[in-house]
């Protein structure tokens, strides 16, 4: 496997969402909403659902599901749920107007935009330009 980067990451709520009243938010302040969680399960999916028992709450039962972003979007904006979001640029919380994106909150390991290869057979000369054509565009496109 090989990592291409970091994914940034954080949990959007709605800009006058409760929990932007607050002077100071954990986790637990966040977790006690509705979360929308993508269609797919992915490695982050488990990694908030095991947020739950740590810090006394039933376990994570998503109320909406689903894997378009606008829909997300629209979702938040009317409701008091959150979704996860995570990106390949640094700055794509400021670019999510209408939302409040609080990164590092929730107690997850880092997550990581990779692709794995066989490693029981050799990188052929067409597999080599692929990778490194992939890996200089995310490059590129990192902070736009």
């Amino acid at each position: 496997m090989k990592v291409v980067m970091d994914l940034h990451y954080g949990f959007m709520v709605r800009e006058d969402h409760p929990v932007t009243k607050l002077k100071q938010i954990n986790e637990v302040d966040l977790l006690r909403y509705p979360i929308l969680l993508p269609a797919t399960v992915e490695p982050v999916y488990i990694d908030i659902a095991g947020r739950y028992a740590p810090n006394s709450l039933s376990p994570m039962h998503p109320r909406y599901v689903t894997d378009d972003f606008e829909l997300v979007k629209t979702i938040i904006a009317g409701t008091d749920a959150f979704s996860h979001v995570a990106s390949i640029s640094s700055t794509f919380a400021s670019r999510l107007r209408g939302f409040k994106v609080y990164e590092g909150l929730v107690d997850i390991p880092p997550q990581q935009l990779a692709f794995a290869t066989s490693s029981g057979r050799p990188h052929s000369p067409a597999l080599e330009a692929f990778v490194e054509v992939i890996e200089n565009s995310l490059i590129e496109n990192t902070d736009r």
